[in-house]
């Protein structure tokens, strides 16, 4: 009785995890399916698949060993995409302050070195304050991340007003325009992010 009320947690604990889920189980099956005919796949879906296939051959079924070396080439490629989204986010800053003419892209591209480099070291501490928050006694922390990650917002609206010299609401709907800016270079940064995780792995 003991093992049947178990029975959905082992099933639950034995599901596979995968990155792409394209139909195939494991290499020998798509090779089998191939001979047949039966696996007529485009180009990319082909690299994909050998990307997956050896994945398996080189974690196993240990889906812990996979998702951990995932994270960690996650974490690795933060900087290469920083990097990547640096100069389009200069070249938004470029199109809100270009009429006023006081401006290179230079710049922009210093401004947002700078910006980087606070975010980036915010983001750090908020991470450890994000572990330390779950030590008994400590769990008040979360509020001091939680500030901290306003304090983006604070940081992004006096840069702005003190750097480009501009009144408080112009400077208001610019960082509003650029936040949303921010928020799709943010998508193409977990996007890049994600596919040189997997390149990795």
């Amino acid at each position: 009785m003991d093992s049947l009320k178990r029975l959905p947690e082992l099933k639950k604990k034995k599901k596979e995890f995968t990155i792409f889920n394209l139909g195939y189980k494991d290499r020998q099956e798509y090779n089998s399916l191939k001979k047949l005919g039966k696996a007529d796949d485009g180009l990319v879906k082909r690299i994909i698949l050998e990307k997956q296939f050896r994945i398996q051959e080189k974690y196993g079924d240990d889906n812990e060993k996979i998702k951990d070396a995932l994270y960690e080439n996650l974490l690795h490629s933060i900087p290469q995409t920083l990097f990547f989204t640096l100069p389009l986010f200069a070249f938004v800053l470029h199109l809100l302050y270009m009429r006023s003419g006081k401006h290179y892209y230079v710049s922009h591209a210093i401004f947002t070195i700078h910006f980087y480099i606070f975010i980036y070291l915010d983001l750090l501490v908020m991470f450890v304050l994000g572990k330390l928050s779950s030590i008994k006694y400590l769990g008040w922390l979360n509020t001091v991340e939680f500030l901290m990650g306003i304090g983006i917002i604070y940081y992004a609206y006096r840069a702005l007003r003190n750097f480009y010299d501009e009144g408080r609401w112009k400077t208001v709907l610019k960082l509003f325009i650029l936040s949303i800016a921010l928020l799709f270079l943010s998508i193409i940064f977990a996007l890049v992010a994600f596919s040189l995780s997997v390149y990795k792995m």
